[in-house]
C-alpha cells in the first residue's frame, strides 16, 4: 500500500471518538482522516473519497446502527474494510457483525495495543475476530462516569504515589484525595483502590490527553 492509509472513525462519544483519532495517528502509514458521530454523517462525509478503512461504533443513535451501516458501506465501497467497536461483545454480537459485512471485531475493553493490531492486520487484508465468545461489559459506561480529577488522582495513586504525595503534586488536600478515591470506587463498582486503578488504566485510550506514548 502507497502511503499512508486512509481511516475514518465513527463514533456518537465525542471523548472516545477524539481518542480513537489521537490513537490511529500514532500507527506507522496510517492516518486518520476524519470523525463522525452517526451514520448518516459518515455516509455524506464519503461520498467518492473512500478511505482504506472505517473504525465503526455498533451502538450508534439514529436509524442506522454500527452494523447496518457496515452493510450499507461495504455494499456501496466493496474496497472498504471496516473495524467494528463495542461495548459489548459476545458470541451472538461478534457473529452479526461478520455477517455485516465487517472484518474485523474490537471490544472498547480491549488495550490501545489491540486496536493498533486490529487496525493493521484489517489493512493487511486479514481479519481481527476474538476466538472466543467474549464477554458483555458494562466497564465501560462506569469508567466514563468518573470526573476529570478522579481519574487524575487515580492515575496517580497508580504511580505508587500516597495520599499526602498526590495531594502535594495535584494542590489538593489529603482529605479531598481519599474523598475522590471513595467516589471513583462506588462509581466503579469495585471493592478497593487497587481495583479502581487497574480498572482506569484498561481504558487509559479513552482520554486523548492520557493516552501513551
Amino acid at each position: 500500500m502507497n502511503g499512508s492509509a486512509k481511516v475514518v472513525v465513527c463514533d456518537d462519544h465525542e471523548m472516545v471518538r477524539k481518542a480513537l483519532i489521537d490513537r490511529i495517528d500514532r500507527i506507522e502509514n496510517v492516518a486518520a482522516t476524519g470523525g463522525t458521530d452517526s451514520a448518516e454523517a459518515l455516509l455524506g462525509g464519503i461520498d467518492g473519497d473512500v478511505p482504506d478503512l472505517a473504525v465503526i461504533d455498533i451502538e450508534l443513535p439514529g436509524g442506522t446502527d454500527g452494523l447496518n451501516l457496515t452493510a450499507e458501506l461495504t455494499g456501496r465501497y466493496p474496497e472498504l474494510r471496516v473495524l467494528v467497536l463495542s461495548a459489548h461483545d459476545g458470541a451472538d454480537l461478534i457473529e452479526e457483525a461478520r455477517e455485516s459485512g465487517a472484518r474485523g471485531f474490537l471490544s472498547k475493553s480491549d488495550t490501545p495495543d489491540a486496536l493498533e493490531e486490529a487496525i493493521t492486520a484489517v489493512l493487511s487484508g486479514r481479519e481481527w475476530f476474538p476466538d472466543d465468545g467474549g464477554r458483555p461489559t458494562g466497564e465501560l459506561e462506569r469508567v466514563l462516569r468518573l470526573t476529570a480529577r478522579e481519574r487524575e488522582v487515580l492515575d496517580r495513586v497508580g504511580e505508587g504515589l500516597k495520599a499526602e504525595e498526590v495531594a502535594r503534586k495535584l494542590g489538593i488536600k489529603k482529605a479531598t484525595v481519599y474523598t475522590h478515591v471513595r467516589n471513583a470506587i462506588a462509581k466503579l463498582g469495585v471493592s478497593s483502590r487497587t481495583q479502581a486503578v487497574a480498572l482506569v488504566t484498561r481504558y487509559r485510550y479513552l482520554d486523548p490527553d492520557r493516552v501513551e506514548n
